[in-house]
């Protein structure tokens, strides 16, 4: 271990010590943190629209028609779609009940009964949808948002409830059984914050990293980011109309966004430094002479940008992707995500800001997959994105890095003092992610006998969470929050209210102890025989 940690000291450290302090991956960074509230916001809409909470149950029960002698009269002389169809596929009883039933009298009982085994039948099987079939039948909102999610099991039974309810108004009473019905007249008004948020991420982002790259280099930030994102917005309009190409403008175009930001701010930077600016008088007020310094290199950057998107007809966003694709790909698998967390985990064990070193290339991508989580779930699509923004700070980082609250509660009642008094001081940090008092109070950091534990855990987290991600038995992440939430209310923010996310939340908390366990034992018991032998000196 000693060897290893002298290798990274020597050869990686220094690299990437320069890469984590580079003004230009500083300022993407920074322009990245600073969009990160814009996402918590439009991610809190979410957690509202789409609260997964239902109640109840669709099946019929007797007494649940409001009209039963009309309902009948629908399935004997079937007269629709819908109801030739549930009258072919009715049962022997229900049909001998129908052919009894006379539509001036009241259904009997066993009619009731009959048709209520049924249609529970039906609202239990597959489903009851088809095109066709429902042409002719007004479909509630709540009815068409489930249908675009293709459920199964409970939703889908939900979703022939509600079918069976539009289809049969007067007779068949509309019950509420979940959130997404009560949310349902208002859930487009809810999605106005998230698009515009989430919607014009790349926007933001360009402005954001423009504008701290400016700072950097002693320009004139806000003119920096102005004329960044006015390159951005000129390359994201369509030629035929020269309207905005929409996507373009949220996490599709976040890349193209932030290369936009630098070279902008880059040329501003060259043209500063040679003179090639106006100047205006000394007398001029200072808002009106910078402005004209920017002037220069304004027009450059358009003619140049104008030039090579719309004269010569380069797609740049569509360049930029192809570049960034194998990346963008390699994240979101698990192999990819794994040495993700081994790099950030075996740095911060020699010191180095794990986080910081490598933020600057992987934020972008993992924000850029939430936003396409947040689009998926509103468009009612399955969320394609496991490792989004949320996954490792919640689902690895529990109680910090390492999961390092689960080294703090095995050495709550430590016979060393020192680790005792550090595992209590640090644990109420570690509830809001903070795990610095106990990683250098220990310490984790050079520390052979925890850096293991350490590094382990971020990868046996890693992979059982994605695991159960991609095995759908816990939500994948579609809301962003800040990222000192405690663990396991994380856990079921970030899922959008998954109970089952909560539920592994506790249990890698468990799984984290166990893991650091032997390890904090033995370093006990090394450090209390030191104790003693240095005792036994004096």
């Amino acid at each position: 271990m000693s060897k290893a940690t002298g290798f990274l000291n020597k050869t990686i450290v220094p690299v990437l010590t320069a890469l984590s302090e580079n003004t230009y991956l500083s300022a993407i960074r920074a322009g990245m943190v600073s969009v990160v509230p814009l996402t918590i916001i439009g991610g809190l809409f979410m957690i509202v629209a789409f609260m997964p909470i239902t109640w109840g149950s669709a099946k019929l029960s007797v007494g649940d028609f409001k009209d039963l002698p009309s309902f009948a009269k629908k399935l004997k002389q079937p007269s629709d779609a819908v109801s030739t169809f549930i009258s072919g596929g009715l049962s022997v009883e229900s049909k001998q009940a129908l052919s009894q039933y006379e539509p001036s009298g009241p259904p009997s009982s066993q009619l009731e009964t009959s048709l209520l085994k049924d249609l529970n039948a039906i609202i239990q099987g597959p489903s009851l949808h088809d095109e066709q079939r429902f042409s002719g039948v007004g479909l509630r909102d709540v009815t068409k948002q489930l249908l675009e999610r293709k459920p199964q099991g409970n939703d889908l039974a939900r979703l022939n409830r509600l079918l069976l309810e539009d289809a049969y108004p007067p007779e068949i009473p509309k019950k509420v059984t979940g959130w997404d019905i009560l949310i349902a007249p208002y859930l487009q008004i809810l999605q106005i914050p998230v698009t515009a948020t989430f919607g014009m991420l790349a926007v933001f982002v360009c402005f954001a990293v423009s504008y701290d790259l400016g700072k950097q280099l002693k320009q004139e930030a806000i003119v920096s980011a102005s004329m960044a994102t006015a390159i951005f917005l000129m390359i994201s309009l369509k030629l035929e109309d020269l309207t905005l190409i929409t996507e373009n403008l949220g996490s599709k175009g976040m890349f193209t966004a932030i290369i936009v930001a630098l070279v902008s701010v880059r040329v501003q930077k060259f043209f500063t430094d040679k003179n090639l600016v106006i100047k205006m008088p000394a007398n001029v007020p200072a808002v009106v002479y910078e402005s004209f310094l920017s002037l220069s290199p304004l027009c450059f950057l358009i003619f140049v940008f104008w030039l090579v998107r719309f004269v010569v007809g380069v797609d740049i966003d569509h360049v930029v992707q192809t570049a960034f694709k194998p990346l963008v790909f390699a994240l979101n698998t698990l192999p990819g995500i794994l040495v993700y967390a081994f790099l950030v985990t075996m740095l911060w064990s020699v010191g180095i800001n794990g986080d910081n070193a490598v933020d600057a290339i992987v934020a972008p991508i993992f924000l850029q997959y939430l936003a396409e989580n947040v689009t998926a779930m509103t468009a009612g699509q399955p969320l394609p994105y496991i490792t989004a923004y949320g996954f490792f700070t919640t689902f690895v980082n529990v109680g910090g890095t390492g999961a390092t609250i689960a080294l703090a509660l095995v050495l709550w009642n430590s016979k060393e003092p020192g680790f005792r008094k550090v595992s209590r001081i640090s644990l109420p940090t570690q509830i809001f992610q903070i795990n610095e008092p106990i990683f250098f109070g220990i310490p984790i950091v050079l520390n052979p006998i925890f850096m293991a534990p350490y590094i382990l855990n971020a990868l046996i987290l890693t992979t059982c969470s994605y695991l159960l991600m991609h095995w759908h038995l816990i939500n994948k992440p579609f809301v962003n929050v800040p990222w000192t939430t405690p663990p396991i209310i994380g856990h079921y923010l970030v899922s959008g209210g998954d109970w089952r996310a909560a539920v592994w939340g506790a249990v890698s908390i468990l799984i984290a102890m166990a893991v650091y366990y032997p390890f904090a034992k033995a370093a006990e018991r090394q450090r209390l025989k030191a104790e003693a032998e240095g005792k036994a000196h004096e």
